[in-house]
C-alpha cells in the first residue's frame, strides 16, 4: 500500500469514528486468553407497537447521504441502514435505529419490521427487537420463514485499534454476533463468530473492526449461510492495520462454521452477495490485490478460483477506482453465458491528473461464461470478448483489455455521471437497471438530478430507455430487491419517524414509480 493510499484509508477512518465511550466492564475471553472488554448482544423482543414513529428512527439517505461523484466517501462501502427481504407480497425490513443517544447510556437497538399489503399501501404487521452488537450487518430468511440476523461491533464505541489491541491471537468475544429467530423472536442458536472461527483450528484470520471501509452481506442458500464484509488485519511491520475482505460459511441448521475464508480482496470496499449454481457468488470491488471487479463462487466444502470481470484502470491501491459496484445475476436461457455483471466507470482510460473525476461515468456490462468455474482464471476465457466496447487500460502496473458493453452515453450530454447502480432480475432474462444521474458544472461541483430506471435482456438489449423516476435517492449501503414483478428500495425520513417503499413496476416499453409511505 502507498503511503498516499495508507493516508487516504487513515481520513476515511478518522471521519468514521464516533465519540468514545467507556468500556463496559467485565472480560470477554477466548481459549487463547484474550481480553476484549466488549458487551454482548442486545436481547431479543417481540414489540407491541404499529407504526413506525413509536419503533424507529430510520436513516434518512435524503438528508445523510448526499455524496455525489467528486465526494471522497463515495469510493467506499457503507454499513447497511435498511435491510429488505421480499416474502410474496409482504416485506421484511431490518432498520438501525438512529435515535439511540449512547452519550446518554443508551445501547444501539435495530428493529425488525414485516410490511403487509393495507389499503393501496402498506402497514407494520408485526415488529420485533433483534440481538444486536452495535450494527446491523446482515438479514436472510429461511426456507422455513426463520430469520438469520448478523450484527457488528463498532470498534471505536468501545476501544480503541492499536499495533497492539487485538493482539496476535487475540480473538474476542462479541465483535460479531450471528442469530438464527423464529418469526415470534425465539432465539434457535446465537454463534460468537470471531471464537467460532477460532474453534475450526483453521487458524482464521480475526474479526477486526468489521465494515470498516466497506459493506456487509448475510445471505442463505443451500442449507448454508454466508457472511461476508470487510475487516482489518494483523498490524504490518510499520504498524499498519490494512483492510480487506472475510467470508464466514456456516451451517444453517445450527451455526457450525464450515468455512473461515474465500478469495483475498485488499481493499474491498464493496460487494454483493447471492447463492446460486451450489454456491455463494460475491462480487467485490477491489482497489489494489486484485485491482479488479472480481467474483467466486464459495461453500461450505468447495471454493473456485478469483476470477476478474472488469480491470479497473489506475496504480495498484489508489483508493478511486473510478468505479461503483452495481450487482450480479443470473443468465437462465443463454447455453454459454450464465451471469450478467452491472457497474458504472468511465469510459476515459487514463487517469486525471488531478481530482477524483476523470470523466462521465456510465452504466456497463460484462458477461461471464456458465462454466467459469471449469476455466482458467488467468486465460479471461470465462468473459464475453465478442461485447463492442473495448477499452485498453493500464491497471495496478500491468496492460489490461476489457470488453464490456456500455448502456449510457453521458458524455453526448455533457458532465453527467451514474452513481449507486443497482441490477434486478425480473425474470425471463429481462433486468431492472436503477441508478442516480448526477449531473456537473466542469468544475468539480456536482447536483443530484433524480434516479433512473431501465430495463435490459441478458444481451444487454434496452427494452425500456432511460426514464426519470424523479428526485428520489437510492441508498448505497443497502440492496433493492424485486417485488411483485418489479423492482423495490425502502428508504427513512428521520424526521417523521417513516419509512417508504419505492416500488417500480414496467409496463410494455415504460416504467413507472409508486413510493408509498408507512408510518
Amino acid at each position: 500500500m502507498t503511503a498516499t493510499s495508507q493516508a487516504a484509508l487513515g481520513r476515511l477512518l478518522a471521519a468514521a469514528l464516533l465519540l468514545m465511550v467507556p468500556l463496559h466492564p467485565g472480560c470477554s475471553c477466548s481459549s487463547s486468553g484474550g481480553s476484549g472488554g466488549l458487551p454482548g448482544p442486545s436481547r431479543p423482543r417481540a414489540l407491541p407497537e404499529r407504526t413506525v414513529a413509536e419503533l424507529v428512527t430510520p436513516f434518512d439517505v435524503h438528508r445523510r447521504d448526499l455524496l455525489g461523484p467528486n465526494d471522497h466517501n463515495a469510493m467506499y462501502g457503507m454499513r447497511p441502514k435498511i435491510i429488505a427481504q421480499p416474502d410474496g407480497s409482504s416485506v421484511d425490513v431490518l432498520v438501525q435505529d438512529e435515535g439511540v443517544d449512547l452519550d446518554m447510556g443508551e445501547r444501539n437497538r435495530a428493529v425488525l419490521l414485516r410490511l403487509s399489503p393495507d389499503a393501496g399501501g402498506y402497514a407494520v404487521t408485526r415488529a420485533l427487537e433483534v440481538p444486536l452488537l452495535d450494527h446491523i450487518m446482515g438479514l436472510a430468511r429461511a426456507s422455513d420463514g426463520d430469520y438469520f440476523v448478523a450484527s457488528a461491533i463498532v470498534e471505536s464505541q468501545h476501544r480503541e485499534l492499536s499495533r497492539s489491541y487485538p493482539g496476535e491471537n487475540q480473538y474476542r468475544a462479541n465483535v460479531v454476533h450471528v442469530a438464527r429467530l423464529s418469526p415470534d423472536g425465539t432465539v434457535r442458536y446465537e454463534v460468537d463468530l470471531d471464537l467460532a472461527r477460532e474453534a475450526t483450528g483453521d487458524e482464521p484470520e480475526k474479526l477486526i473492526n468489521p465494515m470498516v471501509a466497506s459493506t456487509a452481506r448475510l445471505e442463505f442458500g443451500g442449507g448454508e449461510l454466508a457472511l461476508v464484509h470487510g475487516i482489518n488485519t494483523d498490524p504490518d511491520s510499520n504498524g499498519t492495520r490494512h483492510q480487506k475482505a472475510i467470508t464466514t460459511v456456516l451451517r444453517a441448521n445450527d451455526g457450525a462454521v464450515l468455512r473461515t475464508s474465500s478469495m483475498w480482496v485488499s481493499h474491498s470496499f464493496d460487494v454483493r452477495l447471492f447463492h446460486h449454481g451450489g454456491g455463494f457468488m460475491e462480487l467485490h470491488l477491489g482497489d489494489a490485490y486484485p485491482r479488479q471487479l472480481v467474483f467466486d463462487r464459495v461453500s461450505g466444502t468447495a471454493r473456485s478460483s478469483a476470477y476478474p470481470a472488469y480491470f479497473i484502470k489506475g496504480a495498484t491501491g489508489n483508493n478511486n477506482t473510478y468505479t461503483r459496484l452495481g450487482g450480479m445475476a443470473p443468465i437462465t436461457a443463454d447455453p454459454d453465458f450464465g451471469y450478467l455483471v452491472l457497474f458504472a466507470t468511465e469510459r476515459v482510460t487514463t487517469e486525471p491528473d488531478s481530482g477524483k473525476v476523470g470523466g462521465p461515468r456510465d452504466l456497463a456490462m460484462v458477461r461471464i461464461r456458465r462454466d467459469f468455474a471449469d476455466l482458467d482464471a488467468g486465460e479471461l476465457a470465462h468473459l464475453d470478448a465478442t461485447l463492442p466496447d473495448v477499452q485498453d487500460v493500464s491497471s495496478g502496473g500491468t496492460d489490461r483489455q476489457n470488453h464490456v458493453l456500455f448502456l449510457t452515453n453521458h458524455g453526448a450530454t455533457g458532465d453527467v455521471h451514474a452513481e449507486r447502480p443497482k441490477l434486478l432480475p425480473l425474470g425471463g432474462d429481462t433486468y431492472l437497471v436503477l441508478y442516480e444521474r448526477w449531473e456537473g458544472d466542469n468544475s468539480g461541483s456536482y447536483e443530484f438530478t433524480g434516479v433512473h430506471a431501465q430495463v435490459i435482456d441478458a444481451d444487454g438489449t434496452v427494452l425500456v430507455a432511460s426514464t426519470d423516476l424523479g428526485a428520489v435517492h437510492l441508498p448505497r449501503g443497502d440492496d433493492a430487491f424485486v417485488l411483485g414483478g418489479g423492482g423495490a428500495w425502502v428508504t427513512g425520513d428521520e424526521q417523521e419517524r417513516s419509512l417508504t417503499l419505492h416500488h417500480v413496476t414496467r409496463t410494455g416499453d415504460s416504467v413507472a414509480l409508486v413510493s408509498s409511505v408507512i408510518r
